[in-house]
């Protein structure tokens, strides 16, 4: 994993009919490779938006939208 200390904070999740959405802010220190992306070792962070749909109480389809423009941006200097 990218982040050995990988912390979710859950804002919001809603549920209507088969359907869960979930908006939540990902973070940690970015000790491995995370995409194309080397490690940092800094503090890094992201959040995302995602849409499951459930039938008999197991997820059938996932959709997922993730804003990567805070862990992208090279720490202030």
């Amino acid at each position: 994993m990218a982040f050995d200390d990988l912390a979710i904070r859950v804002f919001d999740q809603l549920g209507e009919g088969d359907k869960v959405a979930t908006r939540r802010l990902l973070g940690g220190h970015h000790t491995r490779q995370f995409l194309d992306y080397p490690p940092t070792g800094r503090s890094a962070s992201f959040t995302a938006t995602t849409v499951d749909r459930i039938e008999v109480g197991k997820i059938i389809d996932h959709w997922s939208d993730a804003d990567f423009t805070a862990f992208l941006q090279k720490p202030a200097a």
